[in-house]
């Protein structure tokens, strides 16, 4: 199964692929149970489909999305878009973490793989005044490098280093378009934050059927 899927809008999602099957498999169990207990248990019910809500929010919805023009975390109940004029630095240590300069941001979608990653420059940063000296000095022939990777990199198992890797190369892809004048640089980019309301109504209808069950 791939687990970089790209859309018809031209993004890229990542997420885990065991993650994903784990949630539709065990929200779908727990529907099946909620409709066999019905009104007549409203409780078991209610705790059915919080369930289901639950394994959905948690295993089947966080994905990171790469598009032309930003980098979007989809976290269980909040969302975060940022534009690649403002990515600073991505890590991949204990879970997958993009920063700007004045924030950090930390993904649910995918977790690190427990292996020794391999060193690599990463993105300039500005908490490293000497990783980021060496890293434009690096960038035009890293840029390209990255885009000229292509789909290539998009197979395989997605982990929290893999993940890392598609950003910086989507990053420098961005780079080149920006260079070549083919896609305009916002002149004021900004973070764009929000709540997944469809998420945060499952939970709310779990939480008021198995309310409604405790007090009748």
């Amino acid at each position: 199964m791939t687990k970089a899927s790209a859309r018809a809008d031209g993004a890229t999602v990542l997420r885990s692929g065991g993650s994903f099957v784990l949630g539709i498999l065990g929200s779908g169990f727990l529907l099946l149970l909620a409709v066999l207990f019905g009104w007549s248990r409203p409780v078991a019910t209610g705790l059915a489909l919080l369930g289901a809500a639950a394994c959905h929010l948690l295993l089947t919805h966080p994905h990171v999305r790469l598009d032309e023009h930003a980098v979007t975390l989809a976290n269980p109940v909040r969302w975060v878009r940022i534009p690649w004029g403002l990515l600073d630095e991505v890590t991949a240590r204990l879970s997958l973490d993009v920063f700007t300069e004045t924030q950090k941001f930390t993904s649910w979608a995918v977790s690190a793989k427990l292996e020794r990653p391999t060193p690599s420059p990463g993105l300039p940063s500005s908490r490293d005044p000497g990783l980021a000296a060496a890293s434009v000095a690096r960038a035009p022939e890293g840029a390209a490098t990255r885009a000229g990777e292509g789909a290539a990199m998009r197979g395989g198992s997605m982990t929290a280093q893999r993940a890392k890797q598609l950003i910086e190369q989507a990053h420098g892809e961005w780079q080149v378009l920006v260079a070549a004048a083919a896609v305009p640089a916002p002149a004021q980019p900004a973070v764009a934050l929000g709540w997944e309301w469809r998420n945060v109504g499952l939970l709310a209808v779990g939480a008021v059927v198995t309310v409604v069950g405790l007090l009748t």
